[in-house]
């Protein structure tokens, strides 16, 4: 990765990837992480998938969240046709 901060945000994308599989098809959330190493291996950050879930105690939002792109429609009421 070009710089620390690109490495950190391609883990926390994959470490979202990561919970929607989770989410999906079951499985344990916790105790999961990403180790970001340098060029010698040394491992220089950590993304904890507890931390990417939850920002300040609540689910976190992220900008590039698909989700809220997505179509939004109303149910329809029976009654109305």
């Amino acid at each position: 990765m070009p710089s620390a901060d690109a490495a950190r945000r391609e883990a926390v994308a994959a470490a979202r990837e990561i919970l929607g599989e989770k989410l999906l098809h079951g499985g344990s959330l916790n105790h999961r992480t990403i180790e970001i190493a340098n060029k010698t291996g040394r491992v220089v950050d950590v993304v904890n998938c507890h931390d990417v879930l939850y920002q300040h105690g609540r689910f976190g939002a992220y900008d590039s969240d698909v989700s809220q792109s997505a179509p939004v429609t109303q149910p329809r009421n029976p009654q109305s046709r």
